[in-house]
């Protein structure tokens, strides 16, 4: 709980709302990038069904003159994962003292900051599974990202039969600096990939690059260093289908509660969704230095 002491205008909580939502679209990395549904009415619980690969050896070629031959059924399973739908909330306090004694916008401010929170706790939420990542993995934490970490991870994914399109999302010592992307597109000599096309020219020119081989770019900083000397990072390629979230509609909401004999406003954000690993086989840990 915090106690702000600025100010505010006046009809503030409409702006609270809508500065909310817009904050949370604005920061948050990771809800796009998964396969998301919504509680029906009367349930907390959304469930994804997963099916099992059924390949090309599952196929029969009949034989000549035997075309009538029956086909031996193919077994095909599913299963079930269930998400139960969770409260995510945040107070802040405001003062009375707080609203008279300043011109600012505190009710619209809070709302940003309320809607970044939320925001960061959904990614947080999601980039807390890439650690559980097993069926695919790349690099241990001893080195620095490079492109054969790249590759390896779209193999992998491929190997696996991962619906495309794929995205990364790693630390942001994982994209910049020494350790970074930004190392290993922006690099000197006749093999520096700024020769092969556009990534490395994006890099140098804009600080970013948001497609890598097909797969596009994202960065959280709620993926935390980790490892004996803190300097590691958990990154993660990954198919859509590979995390499911489900929440519940509208998925964020603000209210004003008030307590008259504190002489404050409660502001209540709260956040209702929750998250499970859908396919495993579908994402690549991407372990690797990044500071």
């Amino acid at each position: 709980m915090a106690v702000t002491d600025v100010g505010i205008a006046a009809g503030g909580l409409d702006y609270v709302i809508g500065d909310a939502i817009m904050q949370f679209n604005k920061a948050n990395v990771c809800f796009n990038l998964c396969t998301t549904k919504s509680a029906p009415d009367g349930s907390l619980y959304v469930r994804f069904p997963v099916y099992s690969n059924v390949d090309s050896s599952k196929v029969t070629n009949n034989a000549t003159g035997a075309e009538d031959a029956d086909l031996s059924a193919t077994s095909m399973t599913t299963t079930a994962v269930d998400v139960e739908v969770l409260r995510n909330g945040i107070r802040i306090d405001i003062t009375d003292l707080a609203r008279w004694g300043s011109g600012d916008d505190l009710y619209g401010n809070a709302g940003d900051i309320i809607g970044n929170a939320l925001a960061a706790e959904f990614d947080n939420h999601i980039t807390a599974l890439f650690a559980s990542l097993s069926t695919n993995t790349v690099g241990d934490g001893s080195a620095a990202l490079s492109l054969g970490n790249w590759f390896d991870s779209i193999q992998k994914l491929r190997a696996s039969n991962a619906p495309e399109p794929y995205a990364f999302v790693g630390h942001p010592g994982q994209i910049w600096g020494s350790k970074g992307l930004s190392a290993v597109l922006n690099v000197s000599g006749s093999n520096a990939i700024g020769t092969l096309g556009q990534p490395g020219e994006q890099m140098a020119q804009n600080g970013y690059v948001g497609t890598l081989a097909g797969v596009d770019v994202f960065y959280s900083n709620e993926i935390a260093l980790s490892g004996t000397g803190t300097d590691e990072a958990k990154g993660a390629m990954f198919s859509k289908s590979t995390f499911g979230v489900g929440y519940k509609d509208p998925m964020i909401s603000i209210e004003e509660q008030r307590d008259a004999s504190a002489g404050l406003s409660e502001l209540i954000g709260n956040g209702y969704w929750n998250s499970a690993e859908l396919v495993d086989g579908f994402g690549c840990l991407v372990h690797t230095q990044a500071a």
